[in-house]
């Protein structure tokens, strides 16, 4: 019996293939993330993630990204917050 990927192997073999480094993210969101994700695609250990199967890589990866950054591409999301923070500020100055 092998011995099962940890999360730290299924992040260095991410930044090999994909060059998306996760160093920076917190842990405990990963480990949850990728239970997740084993959860919802019926995996049975981490080793059934990555076997050669770019698209369940790709799927990983998506589970993975925080969203909350999401907000930070949506460009007229974005300029709305900054626009309403402006606002805001002008009439409660510090």
């Amino acid at each position: 019996m092998s011995k099962e990927i940890q999360l730290e192997d299924i992040l260095k073999l991410i930044k090999e293939k994909k060059g998306l480094d996760f160093s920076n993210y917190n842990n405990r969101v990963l480990k949850s993330r990728l239970e997740q994700f084993r959860v919802d695609k019926k995996l049975e250990n981490n080793n059934a993630i990555l076997q050669n199967d770019f698209e369940k890589m790709e799927d990983l990866l998506n589970y993975l990204y925080i969203a909350s950054t999401s907000f930070f591409r949506d460009k007229n999301s974005f300029e709305f917050a900054q626009y309403e923070l402006h606002k805001l500020l002008k009439e409660h100055p510090l």
